[in-house]
């Protein structure tokens, strides 16, 4: 971890700015005879913080890439979970992969999925092509999308025996359009499970609520949504890719059957989502200033960073990377 980035000519320039702000109060109190002695405490506080306005963006960055947790009389600020990381998400959203989703293991599945909702982006290994379901992909992007969570999907695979290989990223809405567009029965079910959730809002989580079609046997989700709130679209959404009738059973023309699994290989995956899989990368072993080339070059959000063997080892936020070298005279460094 980096100290705070912060030069001498910084420290210069906050002094040099508040001896001047205090200077021009000084001649503004002779003149008019405010700030009087009462508010002269708070003008030169104002003039202190509005001097060390240039240092926040330094501290801010530190703070976040340390996960500092600072407590100022009973004032907790956490900046733990504000550092731009993706995670690597359990297999098909549960620890099975292809059990059925009952009522039981929902609220389980709706918190495996929590990332999709609250960071900026997740990534997904897809290995030798027997790690995830094409349908749990599909759920995975339409919460993202449906909730306003994640802004970008990251896949990974193994290719020429290198595990972890980067093969791109990509926006969870162009993820269910590529779906919806391969299989109408995609957007059948997210239409349905969308559905659900709405009446799932409406009911407020009561068993006693009337579904208008019996055949979404809405009841099984009450208490997911209960325990997760919105997140129990996944299971209602992975219900509806089952077919799942009321008595649990996936249909034998569902896009999902647990006892038949199609497994999504890396191939499938580029094929389906070629038109929209943004393959920009740059190598973490580059010099700062290829770096910074190619991250002008850009045409997304982010850019992933790969080792020399295509290995994916983390991803830039362009937004954020640019904003703190906009705020820190010394720049910002990758």
């Amino acid at each position: 971890m980096t100290g705070i980035s912060i030069s001498a000519q910084q420290v210069t320039r906050v002094a040099l700015v508040f001896a001047l702000l205090v200077l021009g109060f000084g001649i503004l109190s002779a003149g008019t005879g405010w700030p009087n002695k009462e508010s002269w405490g708070l003008v030169v506080l104002a003039a202190l913080v509005i001097a060390l306005l240039p240092l926040l963006g330094p501290v801010l960055t530190f703070l976040r890439e340390s996960g500092a947790v600072l407590d100022i009389k009973g004032v907790k600020l956490d900046f733990s979970a504000s550092a731009t990381r993706g995670s690597v998400e359990r297999s098909n959203l549960q620890d099975q992969p292809g059990v059925s989703v009952t009522d039981s293991n929902a609220a389980d599945i709706a918190a495996a999925a929590r990332a999709a909702r609250s960071a900026s982006f997740v990534v997904i290994d897809l290995g030798v092509g027997r790690s995830w379901y094409p349908t749990r992909l599909f759920a995975l992007a339409a919460a993202a999308e449906e909730l306003n969570g994640a802004r970008a999907i990251v896949v990974l695979a193994q290719r020429g025996g290198v595990a972890g290989h980067f093969s791109g990223w990509i926006v969870p809405r162009d993820v269910v359009t590529a779906f919806c567009g391969s299989d109408p029965r995609y957007r059948t079910a997210l239409n349905e499970a969308r559905a659900i959730l709405y009446h799932l809002r409406l009911s407020g989580g009561s068993v006693d609520y009337v579904w208008p079609q019996p055949s979404f046997n809405g009841n099984q989700f009450i208490h997911a949504y209960t325990e997760a709130g919105d997140l129990a679209f996944v299971p209602a959404l992975i219900a509806r890719l089952q077919k799942q009738t009321p008595q649990m059973i996936a249909a034998p023309d569902a896009l999902e059957v647990p006892w038949q699994p199609v497994w999504l290989g890396a191939e499938e995956a580029e094929r389906l989502l070629d038109p929209w899989l943004v393959r920009e990368h740059v190598r973490e072993d580059l010099p700062e200033a290829e770096k910074w080339a190619m991250l002008r070059r850009a045409t997304g959000e982010f850019l992933a960073v790969t080792d020399d063997k295509g290995r994916y080892c983390g991803m830039i936020d362009i937004t954020a990377l640019v904003r703190r070298a906009v705020m820190s005279p010394a720049g910002a460094k990758f």
